[in-house]
């Protein structure tokens, strides 16, 4: 094969890789569903709590800016206004988007200062962070129950955010070396635990 011949050939294959790269994109649904996790809160038999939770981490944050700027057809400038945006906070907070639902409407309360749970992220090394804030989503939002499609008019929506870094700690969580992250939501009426391991994603 001659120099010139070769060298058409190895352009047509960095072309083609080229195109095939570009052309993957994460499929939001199957994103959706590898971080979100659901659990229930039992009170003797009585079920007292159904919860489901999304970690908006780096990866999900990618495929929902990827459906966000299809969706209402975003030029690549505000595009990456976003991606820069949700870079920085994913480096400095850990944000989580929850669906609730309480057979008792009285204590789907997450947001109030003297709700009867409490939500804690921790780690399998020990380390308990405190949020920064949980704030109330409105459900009846289409673009929310769109993107969340487990968010129905029974439940209660909440956005929120943990620090990214423990008071005591110098490695952001999670981290190279965490195995897992637990978020916990506890009260009187019982506890629940929704894990994401990282070694198995």
């Amino acid at each position: 094969m001659s120099s010139k011949l070769k060298a058409i050939c190895i352009l047509a294959l960095i072309l083609f890789v080229s195109g095939c790269t570009s052309a993957i994109k994460p499929d939001y649904n199957e994103t959706l569903n590898r971080w979100t996790r659901n659990a229930r809160i039992f009170h003797g038999l009585d079920a007292k709590l159904y919860v489901y939770a999304t970690y908006k981490g780096t990866e999900f944050a990618g495929a929902y800016i990827d459906r966000y700027s299809s969706s209402f057809r975003l030029d690549e400038e505000y595009k990456k206004g976003l991606v820069e945006r949700a870079t920085h906070e994913a480096e400095m907070y850990n944000d989580f988007f929850l669906a609730v639902h309480t057979p008792d409407p009285s204590v789907n309360d997450l947001d109030k200062a003297g709700s009867i749970w409490r939500l804690y992220l921790e780690t399998s090394s020990n380390e308990r962070l405190n949020p920064i804030f949980i704030n109330k989503a409105d459900v009846k939002d289409p673009l929310l129950r769109d993107f969340f499609p487990y968010l129905d008019l029974w439940s209660s929506g909440y956005i929120v955010r943990f620090p990214k870094y423990s008071a005591e700690g110098t490695e952001p969580i999670p981290g190279k070396d965490t195995k897992l992250m637990r978020l916990v939501i506890s009260g009187p009426l019982g506890h629940a635990a929704l894990e994401w391991r990282f070694a198995d994603e």
